[in-house]
């Protein structure tokens, strides 16, 4: 089985024999670096939705597709019975290079978010700041890990949720990860029959928390105790610097979520009517 090559394109259009033009960044890469030639297939996709392209022709600033196929949703819009893994880690980001990889690491786990966090050890500083450009650098970082790790999306590109300068107070986050799930489970279920409103269009959210160094004061486990489905845990008695803890759960937690979120059980097919 051949493997696509991959790229990333927005709003891409959704009708066979469709044009798509890649340039910047994107041409440079298919034509210098992976050297693919016209007539050859691809894989294009915007978060959404992914297709087939053939390169139809390759020039000095820019390469132009045409769409041979429309691959299937990935998404559970369409399936009433299939739940998408959810899981969403909440964690300081480490500096420099640290915080790249936690960002790359994350997105090829299928993590749905990151929240940053501002917890008592949290360590505030000009450096840990998310600029417009360090947000563009993780912007790159999670398409690029995207397209090698083959994952297609809702807003793949918004996986950083800031609420502040280094993140968001533990509980403006809970309350907003709470409101925030309400309101897409609402709003799916909007725009969907009244029989069906008993089954959730959204998938079951799982906030994983992580403490910086030094882990949550007694104070934050006392009052985070307190709340409703909120459940303190560790993985053994090593410390674990942010990012190993983060990408640990995020890979046992998406392993095991089936489990602790089984999908609603199918409606038994109606039997005909015996006249």
């Amino acid at each position: 089985m051949t493997i696509l090559r991959r790229f990333f394109v927005e709003n891409i259009p959704l009708m066979l024999r469709g044009s798509v033009r890649l340039d910047g960044s994107q041409h440079l890469h298919l034509k210098k670096s992976l050297r693919l030639k016209e007539g050859q297939e691809v894989e294009l996709f915007d978060g959404n939705q992914s297709v087939i392209a053939v390169i139809d022709s390759i020039g000095k600033n820019h390469s132009d597709l045409i769409i041979s196929k429309i691959n299937e949703s990935t998404s559970s819009a369409d399936n009433q019975h299939t739940f998408d893994s959810r899981i969403d880690i909440a964690s300081s980001l480490p500096k420099a290079s640290r915080g790249d990889w936690m960002v790359e690491k994350l997105t090829e786990l299928d993590v749905r978010s990151l929240y940053l966090i501002e917890t008592d050890y949290s360590k505030s500083s000009k450096s840990s700041n998310i600029t417009d450009n360090k947000f563009d650098r993780y912007q790159r970082i999670i398409i690029e890990a995207a397209k090698q790790s083959k994952i297609v999306k809702d807003n793949l590109w918004t996986h950083i949720i800031v609420g502040h300068p280094t993140g968001q107070p533990l509980p403006q986050l809970i309350e907003k990860f709470k409101t925030d799930y309400i309101k897409n489970n609402n709003d799916n279920n909007n725009n969907n029959s009244v029989e069906s409103l008993s089954i959730p269009k959204v998938s079951p959210r799982l906030l994983v928390m992580v403490g910086s160094e030094g882990g949550f004061t007694e104070n934050e486990i006392n009052k985070l105790s307190k709340l409703s489905n909120v459940y303190p845990t560790n993985f053994g008695n090593s410390i674990l610097r942010m990012e190993t803890f983060s990408l640990l759960s995020a890979g046992i937690f998406n392993q095991f979520y089936s489990y602790m979120f089984p999908p609603p059980p199918l409606k038994p097919a109606q039997q005909p009517s015996s006249k």
